[in-house]
């Protein structure tokens, strides 16, 4: 009886633990887009266009906060679905905080200007330059 016990036990414990791998960006998509770009751009200017060809090709993405262990929401893949935009962190990779704000405010001015303010119901709260986005439209 314990060995029966033992051996249920250790089967539930590996299948709980298991782990799926979730991709909750379409890799070949975001290395074809400009937003992969941003690590590298130079000013804020390369930003915003890096951000208006992402929209003109339909490739859009807003930067979040990375760090070792992203982050993944299931609203994300709600919003991904609704908006058709894609929240993405570069881990430890350094990024400078203007030059996001900026690629992402291009993105947040493409959203309102498509679906209203609606979007902002539904968004992350950690997008990068949100909070500077709420106050530019109020």
């Amino acid at each position: 009886m314990k060995r029966t016990l033992f051996t249920i036990s250790i089967i539930l414990s590996i299948s709980a633990f298991g782990q799926e791998e979730i991709e909750a960006v379409d890799s070949n998509n975001f290395e074809n887009s400009y937003a992969s770009k941003v690590i590298s751009a130079d000013n804020i200017s390369d930003a915003e266009v890096f951000a208006k060809e992402d929209i003109k090709n339909n490739s859009l993405f807003l930067i979040v906060p990375g760090g070792i262990a992203p982050v993944i929401y299931k609203s994300d893949f709600d919003f991904k679905s609704k908006y058709g935009v894609s929240m993405i962190n570069f881990g430890c990779e350094p990024l400078n905080k203007e030059i996001s704000i900026s690629y992402n405010m291009k993105v947040l001015d493409f959203l309102t200007e498509n679906y209203g303010k609606e979007w902002l119901k539904e968004i992350r709260d950690d997008v990068i330059g949100l909070a500077e986005y709420k106050m530019k439209i109020e």
